[in-house]
């Protein structure tokens, strides 16, 4: 038990550490995936000059309702 106690600032530290290295190795392997993919559509994209992403319709898709009269019994 007293070779447990020893140990367990060390062992507290090595976690801390651990916990960083592992975000910094999560952020960039996220990057790099990013970067693998969206990479290569984007030139793509550039080299046949399109874009793959669907063009809104100039009109407005919003519906105008009728107002309706608001009992502020029924609110709470």
């Amino acid at each position: 038990m007293d070779l447990r106690r020893a140990l367990a600032p060390g062992w507290r530290a090595w976690r801390a550490y651990a916990a960083s290295v592992a975000a910094f190795q999560s952020a960039i392997l996220l990057s790099l995936s990013y970067l693998a993919l969206v990479g290569p559509v984007w030139l793509l994209s550039r080299a046949v000059r399109r874009s793959f992403l669907p063009y809104r319709s100039a009109s407005s898709t919003w519906v105008t309702r009728a107002s309706r009269a608001i009992d502020p019994r029924r609110l709470y």
